[in-house]
């Protein structure tokens, strides 16, 4: 009985590893596709001369739009990623919320700031894009 009972701990231990170790490497993709959307909006030349598309201020202002939506949604789905790691834990599902809190208040702010700050840039460069004729 104890045989079974220890084989059962270690394939829900192995189960559970994995489980966070999947949620880790998507939010560390999230983390690197964000990276890239910043880089791509930020120093991009939508209406450089020697591309063969011919962009319109439309077409660039459309782009930039669905370029900062991406962006937002990759970081929504990391901090959702990062919230449902913290639900997964034993303090959490025995009601310690507190203690976690205590621990991981700066990790949940910086990621509630970054998301804001990203939101601000975002609207700045559009309303930036938007003003040049």
């Amino acid at each position: 009985m104890n045989s079974n009972t220890s084989q059962v701990k270690t394939v829900t231990s192995i189960i559970r590893h994995w489980y966070f170790f999947k949620l880790t490497l998507l939010a560390i993709c999230l983390f690197f596709v964000d990276l890239v959307l910043n880089a791509i909006i930020e120093f991009d030349d939508f209406d450089n001369e020697n591309n063969n598309l011919t962009y319109t201020r439309e077409r660039i202002h459309k782009t930039h739009i669905l370029l900062c939506s991406i962006q937002f949604l990759g970081q929504m789905s990391s901090f959702t990623i990062l919230f449902s790691i913290l639900c997964d834990t034993f303090p959490f599902q025995i009601g310690l919320i507190g203690v976690l809190m205590e621990r991981f208040t700066t990790v949940l702010l910086l990621s509630l700031i970054y998301i804001v700050l990203t939101l601000v840039v975002s609207g700045i460069r559009l309303s930036n894009l938007h003003s040049v004729k």
